[in-house]
C-alpha cells in the first residue's frame, strides 16, 4: 500500500523454524511482520528503505491451510 508523501507498509506472515547450540531439536513458530518504507534516494524510484520494524508471534490453532 502506498500512501500520501511517499510511506509504503509491508505486512508479512512469516513461519519460522530453527535449532540452536544447546539443543538439535527445531523450535518452530508463526511471526506477523510489518515494515514501515520510505523512498530511497532521489525522485523515490523502486528502492526503499525500512524506517520501523515490528515483529509479533502468533498462534495458528488450526495451523495453516495446506496441514503443515
Amino acid at each position: 500500500m502506498r500512501w500520501p508523501g511517499g510511506l509504503a507498509r509491508c505486512v508479512l506472515l512469516s513461519r519460522w523454524s530453527c535449532t540452536g547450540r544447546e539443543s538439535e531439536i527445531a523450535h518452530t513458530g508463526t511471526s506477523w511482520i510489518t515494515w514501515l518504507l520510505t523512498p530511497r534516494g532521489a525522485g523515490g524510484g523502486e528502492k526503499y528503505r525500512i524506517f520501523h520494524h515490528m515483529e509479533s508471534q502468533v498462534y495458528l490453532e488450526g495451523g495453516f491451510p495446506d496441514g503443515r
